[in-house]
């Protein structure tokens, strides 16, 4: 996606800004902290819109943060990113996240104490993540587990904390918010792949880096397999319509494999890694979206019933 859009940028500097914030990733974090909110019963359409507007800006700003530490990896690995190509300066795009990171305080801290409180987490984490000497993108799996985190974990229970005005949620959700977690921090280890030659030439130790292409295919296959079915179980639990739910998950699981399958294919360069990793975040924001209309659908029939 990173390549469409900055051929689609071409020098324009209004849009290489958004390019540099990768806005289609905080999309999906934003539809996360709207699930949480749904589940418990969250039906608000400001808070709704608060919540996904905080960790959307979060996202764009971490994101464009990072880059500024990930200069000389990403300039062998995708060279065509805005500040890899010159388009954007370092000191624009520190302005940038500055700004972002503290409208998105700003704004949640006025509207709810628990939305700064999950924006903060958020933050705190992004430059953990990000900075020397922390670094944690750098630190193997710890570095998927944060990402995660901040991606799933914060943003999810955030929106449920809100919902139910409570930080003591039900025991199955919290156990499905960590198990989708876990399910995406090995799904996370694709991103690596797409990046290993830059990200090893620069001393950048990934989980890919670190235990080579073979094993960490095998060991994020049955991660992304045993924590999927894991969390799948959970949400069963917590939905009506759960034979569709049921449906619709296996269908995506099924797909997610074929595409993480294809990590074995000797004849892969980073080219083909980056498609695997843009198709499969389709994947995932299609599955997201369904998994919140579902959910919101069975609330609805819920309020019906005798």
């Amino acid at each position: 996606m990173e390549r469409f859009f900055s051929d689609l940028a071409k020098k324009s500097f209004f849009l290489n800004l958004i390019v540099l914030g990768r806005p289609w990733n905080g999309i999906i974090i934003g539809l996360f902290s709207i699930l949480g909110f749904i589940f418990l019963g969250g039906n608000d359409l400001l808070t709704i819109l608060v919540l996904f507007f905080c960790f959307f800006l979060q996202y764009f700003a971490g994101t464009t943060f990072n880059d500024l530490y990930d200069f000389y990896s990403d300039k062998i690995n995708m060279p065509y990113r805005p500040l890899e190509s010159g388009v954007i300066t370092s000191n624009e795009a520190k302005i940038l996240a500055i700004t972002l990171y503290v409208i998105s305080l700003t704004f949640s801290w006025l509207f709810s104490f628990y939305i700064f409180l999950g924006v903060l987490a958020f933050f705190i984490l992004s430059l953990l993540y990000s900075i020397i000497p922390f670094r944690l993108v750098s630190r193997g799996f710890l570095g998927n587990l944060t990402l995660a985190t901040v991606t799933i974990f914060i943003p999810t229970m955030t929106g449920a904390i809100v919902a139910s005005q409570s930080i003591f949620l039900p025991f199955e959700f919290v156990l499905y918010v960590l198990y989708f977690t876990l399910f995406f921090a090995f799904f996370s280890i694709l991103k690596d792949f797409k990046d290993v030659t830059g990200d090893s030439k620069s001393g950048k130790k990934t989980f890919v880096v670190v235990h080579g292409i073979d094993l960490s295919g095998k060991i994020m296959i049955f991660g992304t397999v045993l924590f999927f079915l894991l969390s799948l179980f959970y949400l069963l639990e917590l939905v009506l319509l759960d034979y569709v739910v049921l449906l619709v998950s296996l269908f995506f699981l099924v797909g997610l494999l074929i595409f993480e399958l294809k990590v074995f294919d000797k004849r892969n360069s980073a080219d083909n890694f980056y498609l695997l990793f843009s198709r499969t975040r389709i994947l995932i924001f299609v599955y997201v979206l369904l998994v919140i209309i579902l959910v919101y659908s069975s609330f609805s029939i819920a309020l019906t019933l005798p």
